[in-house]
């Protein structure tokens, strides 16, 4: 599982990143720094699967780590972080923007996440420590036990995700999958969109060169 995700994400990495030197060792850094992370992730869901899923025990316990496989449209987007809550799931804030593709991150100050989503002027903002969120100029407090703080990571409750961006999840446990619907084309949908233009476009001229 670990060495398919490894070269999973080292394969987008250096497809993504093809136009320019510098852009190249800017994603994979992200990319070594994301893989770090999931190992931490899966060594700890690993042992905590090992102690938590007894025999007889039925469903996903609250408390359980999950890696969830996120699609749009039936088009798969990577990988996101969760924890099994009494409701649904609390999910990783910086691994669902990445996958996403929202520009939003805790790049300036910790666990304080900013940026847009969908389009620059649909602009975001949340202060996980305070518990302070603001959506297009509107602001709202979050309760703590709908956040939680682990291993210098932040999840939030999922409902309260789809609802600061307008989203609808629907969790598949037994599938560990996560089905996005939203009402406008996701960012990250429309950056397949342009690659997959570019790539018949190249094969395209490729065929007529003589």
């Amino acid at each position: 599982m670990v060495r398919f995700v490894l070269i999973l994400l080292l394969g987008l990495a250096w497809g993504s990143a093809m136009p320019v030197y510098s852009a190249q060792q800017q994603d994979l850094s992200k990319a070594l720094s994301t893989l770090q992370r999931i190992q931490a992730k899966l060594t700890q869901s690993k042992a905590s699967l090992t102690v938590n899923n007894q025999p007889k025990q039925t469903g996903i316990p609250e408390g359980e780590d999950l890696f969830l496989s996120v699609y749009a449209d039936n088009v798969y987007l990577g990988e996101v972080f969760a924890v099994k809550s009494r409701r649904d799931a609390k999910i990783e804030l910086r691994s669902l923007f990445a996958v996403l593709d929202f520009a939003i991150s805790d790049d300036e100050k910790a666990d304080h996440f900013s940026g847009w989503y969908f389009s620059p002027e649909r602009t975001f903002s949340f202060d996980s420590a305070q518990g302070m969120v603001q959506v297009n100029e509107q602001q709202y407090a979050v309760v703590q036990q709908d956040v939680l703080h682990t291993q210098g990571e932040v999840f939030v409750e999922s409902a309260l995700v789809a609802d600061w961006f307008g989203l609808d999840f629907q969790f598949n446990y037994t599938d560990q999958r996560l089905s996005v619907q939203t009402p406008e084309p996701l960012p990250a949908l429309e950056r397949q969109a342009r690659a997959n233009r570019r790539l018949a476009q190249h094969q395209g001229n490729a065929r007529i060169q003589p």
